[in-house]
């Protein structure tokens, strides 16, 4: 928004310079509103988007920071709902052993996290 307000202050001095005329003067400066205007509105929704968001992020992270007493304390439709949101497709068990297509992004990226939080063996002896 400061460069598009900068670019009406320049162009107001070229229109006292007597470097552009009235016309263009005008054309430029609502121009640079109709830029401003969208800004904000931007802007504010993304003021507005961050505090619906909020409270969303709040409850996730309180139900990921206890998610293995849920799951231990859950109902079977509890314990359904977190399976399926860490495995998007479908997960086959028989008996035995269980597979699926794939993990959910965010597992993946935790279990990542997870790695590169473990020390580094070197092969070094001190």
């Amino acid at each position: 928004m400061q460069e598009v307000n900068n670019r009406v202050v320049k162009a107001r001095e070229l229109l006292l310079c007597g470097d552009i005329e009235g016309d263009d003067y005008r054309a430029i400066k609502s121009e640079c509103e109709e830029k401003i205007n969208r800004l904000e509105a931007k802007l504010k929704a993304a003021v507005n988007f961050q505090t619906t968001v909020e409270p969303l992020w709040n409850k996730a992270f309180s139900n990921i920071a206890q998610l293995e007493t849920l799951y231990r304390e859950g109902t079977v439709e509890v314990k359904r709902k977190i399976v399926g949101s860490m495995f998007p497709e479908n997960l086959v068990f028989d008996g035995c052993q269980h597979r699926t297509k794939r993990l959910n992004e965010i597992i993946n990226i935790i279990s990542l996290i997870d790695k590169e939080l473990k020390p580094k063996k070197m092969g070094q002896v001190v």
